[in-house]
């Protein structure tokens, strides 16, 4: 295992971009394109042990593709990817199987500093991306965690959304407020929000109440990021 290892899937990330932005431009259903393509890949995961690359293939790949159907404003196809079904070990999941950790790095020695084992997935992104494309795949990340938590379709999915990129590691020094979150701060935007509520399956002032009981649920414990955590939740549709 080495950096070079890690890299050699931005390739194929680059080109599932290219992939849906030629399907865009033909006014085609991308997404009868991607669920298929998704599904047979997860064929090849099944193994939670081999095959990591493709793991980590899959979760940033998805990622992508969320980011640009957010950037083109393609909501049609975005349903369909958060909606759909997909096939995983023979049996129905929703889109959150995309996240499946890829587990045969959970204890490799390329990944543990001293006696911890540092966040893969955030190495792997640090790796991939320059800063700002890393930012907004992060703040997609923050998002699906968000779909998960408070929309009720995903009440009971196990598993969730794994969105761990900004989880930090213990010698991390970071404020959430250091940096821009290009995509998350567009939920301040009433018509950004009226536009991408199916995401939630919520009105404003039920998803302000849900994000406000995850953050009295979350003191002290441990509890993936949601979008509150970079947006305050009296801005969000406030503008």
């Amino acid at each position: 295992m080495n950096e070079e290892i890690i890299l050699s899937i931005k390739p194929y990330l680059e080109s599932i971009r290219k992939v849906y932005d030629f399907i865009s431009e033909k006014n085609l259903d991308i997404s009868s394109f991607l669920i298929p393509f998704y599904n047979e890949i997860l064929v090849h995961t099944s193994n939670e042990n081999e095959r990591p690359l493709l793991r980590l293939f899959l979760y940033f790949s998805f990622l992508e593709v969320v980011l640009a159907t957010i950037t083109k404003d393609d909501t049609y196809t975005l349903k369909n990817l958060i909606l759909s079904d997909y096939i995983f070990l023979g049996r129905k999941n929703h889109f959150t199987v995309m996240s499946n950790f890829p587990r045969k790095y959970a204890e490799h020695s390329f990944f543990v500093k001293g006696s911890r084992q540092i966040n893969v997935r955030k190495f792997c992104a640090q790796l991939i991306y320059e800063e700002k494309k890393r930012v907004k795949i992060e703040d997609i990340d923050l998002i699906l965690n968000t779909v998960c938590e408070v929309n009720s379709r995903f009440a009971d999915v196990l598993p969730n959304w794994h969105g761990i990129l900004l989880l930090f590691d213990f010698e991390d020094f970071y404020s959430w407020d250091n940096k821009a979150h290009y995509i998350v701060e567009k939920f301040k935007y009433k018509d950004f929000y009226e536009k991408y509520k199916f995401l939630f399956n919520c009105e404003k002032s039920e998803l302000i109440s849900k994000l406000d009981n995850c953050l009295e649920r979350s003191r002290g414990s441990f509890e993936l990021p949601l979008i509150n955590k970079v947006l305050p939740i009296n801005e969000i549709a406030q503008y």
